[in-house]
């Protein structure tokens, strides 16, 4: 029964590995030219692993355009003489808007930035190097960030993680198959790493950053660990949470407002799966009890999503007979009572696409990706706010489910279903996903860092 309540929304079919994606043209405001100059020395697989992870991060940036590396450009670039080196005219004829040029002196890492437009050198601080790329990935990622902060005044989301929920390929045991823990990756699905120990069935991982060590997030997640599926808490460097809410029931899907008062999750605690709020402070934890926000006669609710103001709720409700995404204020009340408190009328948002789960709302506040079924298979579709349109973002045979944006509100993840399930991101400006995940079991639940 509690695992049918979770899945009541799920929607299992097929999966081929190669995935295609409708091309949804956005708006990023253009693009400048970039030289990455090919980083110095290139002489061994360590050396190449880093010149190739800085390609790929500034090549995931929406407002860089990569120019191809060539023998004059390095010529310039690498020169000795800073004169030469970033001569103003000399980039300008070469159509650059930025010169970007890394090399490792004495096992550290050296980035210089040169902005052509205002004849601008900055040099990152040096970054020291292991000669291990699986341990120096992440500063690499930062780095990458970090230039295109001093670029263009916003980060890119090389730097950001993953977290999801892997459960092994196990068939012979009833009760392996019915175990999963919470796993972390980098953002292009390298360092996958396994953050709890619960040996339970643990899903829905959910982000709690840290501004000021990110290192150290905390991350909010349901186990089945004591029967009863209970919403945890626990940190990046912890194995083991402790619970959070106070609530008898089943305790689902948690999802915390991007200024972290707040923390929406689904309860049966009143007979049926409601939506609730609980009241949060990042230091001192879950405030007083929580409340029911929104509740239906005969009616499921799940999946509930916070406006990055958290103002807001997208969540998914069955009580006009299917599944559909509905928009509720979530103002918590001063004095809560459900004998005086009047049950408030959600706004339908999915009006067109049937069986409408798993919304997620931008960090913009514009776009709400979901996940509904057409022709019978689960795509991703994502909801124009200020338009008010519906847009199918993917195509193909397989089912696709659980969207989660990336903190730009141009990449998403998401994964697929059966018979193999994987996580995959896309860029809503690129036809073609990329692929984070493979193997045998199910990865399922993808969050990324906000």
């Amino acid at each position: 029964m509690i695992r049918h309540l979770l899945y009541s929304f799920a929607m299992i079919t097929c999966l081929f590995s190669d995935e295609v994606v409708v091309h949804l043209q956005t708006d990023v405001g253009g693009t400048s030219n970039i030289y990455l100059a090919g980083i110095r020395p290139l002489e061994t697989s360590y050396e190449q692993a880093i010149n190739d992870t800085l390609r790929t991060d500034l090549g995931m940036f929406e407002k860089a355009k990569l120019l191809e590396i060539n023998e004059s450009m390095q010529f310039y670039a690498h020169n000795s003489d800073p004169a030469v080196a970033f001569q103003t005219a000399t980039w300008r004829s070469l159509n650059t808007k930025f010169v970007v040029v890394p090399k490792i002196e004495k096992q550290m890492l050296h980035i210089q930035i040169f902005d052509v437009s205002t004849a601008t050198l900055k040099t990152l601080t040096p970054i020291p190097l292991t000669q291990n790329i699986s341990k120096d990935l992440h500063k690499i990622h930062r780095a990458s960030d970090l230039i295109c902060k001093l670029a263009f005044g916003s980060g890119g989301i090389a730097s950001k993680r993953i977290l999801y929920s892997y459960q092994p390929k196990s068939v012979s045991d009833e009760n392996e198959a019915w175990r999963s823990e919470i796993w972390e990756m980098d953002y292009d699905g390298r360092n996958q790493k396994q953050i709890t120990g619960e040996e339970s069935y643990c899903i829905t991982p959910a982000f709690i950053p840290n501004p000021n060590h990110p290192e150290n997030y905390s991350f909010l997640y349901v186990t089945y660990k004591q029967g009863p599926p209970r919403i945890y808490i626990s940190s990046r460097n912890r194995l083991k949470g402790v619970p959070l809410i106070p609530l008898r029931g089943n305790q689902l899907l948690p999802t915390l407002s991007l200024n972290q008062d707040k923390i929406a999750f689904i309860s049966d605690a009143s007979g049926r799966a409601d939506l609730f709020i609980q009241p949060y402070h990042p230091e001192k934890g879950a405030i007083g009890k929580p409340f029911q926000l929104y509740s239906f006669p005969s009616s499921v609710q799940a999946s509930p999503s916070f406006h990055p103001d958290g103002s807001k709720l997208a969540f998914v409700s069955d009580k006009n007979g299917t599944p559909k995404i509905y928009i509720l204020d979530a103002v918590i009340p001063a004095n809560d009572s459900l004998q005086n408190r009047k049950t408030p009328e959600p706004k339908l948002l999915s009006k067109t696409t049937p069986s409408s789960t798993s919304p997620s709302w931008s960090p913009d506040g514009k776009k709400i990706a979901f996940s509904a079924k057409i022709n019978g298979v689960g795509q991703i579709w994502i909801y124009d706010i200020e338009q008010g349109e519906e847009k199918q973002l993917t195509t193909g045979p397989c089912d696709k489910e659980n969207p989660s944006w990336a903190s730009n509100s141009l990449h998403l993840v998401y994964n697929t279903t059966s018979p193999t399930h994987d996580i995959y991101m896309i860029n809503l400006n690129n036809p073609f996903p990329i692929r984070l995940t493979e193997g045998p079991g199910i990865k399922h639940y993808p969050v990324f860092e906000p």
